[in-house]
């Protein structure tokens, strides 16, 4: 996995949330996620909104393989102390979806 992979990722994500779509993240999760969460529940609550401010910038690519990734990201906007995420993506049906977020 090289680091253009991880950034194409990584933006096409900033996209979304700046364009606050939603629907487009929530087709972004993980099958798993979905199972567990209807798209009109995950519509509805704040607590799945993903928390992070943009814009995001990649400092370190951890367990990068073909199937998963971890990408620790500075979220610029914010103060030092809070600045960074981890956002955990793998790989299904050829696509990279999103599996989780840590701030």
């Amino acid at each position: 996995m090289e680091n253009s992979e991880a950034l194409k990722v990584l933006h096409h994500l900033e996209d979304l949330l700046k364009q606050d779509d939603r629907k487009a993240i929530y087709d972004l999760m993980t099958h798993d996620f979905k199972s567990r969460v209807g798209m009109d529940h995950y519509l509805r609550l704040e607590k799945y909104r993903l928390n992070l401010s943009l814009p995001l910038c990649l400092v370190h690519i951890y367990e990068a393989s073909d199937e998963k990734m971890m990408l620790r990201v500075k979220q610029e906007s914010k103060s030092d102390h809070e600045s960074f995420a981890n956002i955990l993506f793998v790989k299904e049906e050829e696509m990279w979806k999103l599996s989780g977020v840590l701030t």
